[in-house]
């Protein structure tokens, strides 16, 4: 019998999994890429991203994405590519952005 004593992801593809709201995903401290397309989340809130300094990929895009927290994206200083395209969001503050200086695609 195998036992994990500790399991490291690097991508969780959480696509098309009908979610509404994004849980602390703290825990998983080595994760590069996040897939949360194709859901129902409606609102991304401070801390649904604490920890995830070595994410390098974000999508969050085909939602129904309102509001997002600004400072969000803070910890994520490795974050490279963010899709938000195709929600219901209507407005961004700038400073959300503040802090993510290897972002090349949103």
């Amino acid at each position: 019998m195998i036992i994990f004593k500790q399991i490291v992801l690097y991508s969780r593809d959480l696509d098309y999994n009908e979610i509404r709201d994004i849980e602390s995903l703290a825990h998983l401290t080595e994760l590069e890429t996040l897939y949360f397309s194709n859901n129902n989340i409606s609102e991304v809130k401070n801390g649904a991203f604490s920890n995830l300094s070595q994410l390098q990929a974000l999508y969050l895009h085909r939602n129904k994405i309102e509001n997002i927290e600004t400072g969000v994206f803070n910890n994520l200083t490795s974050l490279k590519v963010l899709h938000l395209d195709y929600n219901n969001i209507h407005k961004l503050d700038l400073e959300m952005f503040k802090g993510l200086t290897k972002l090349n695609r949103l």
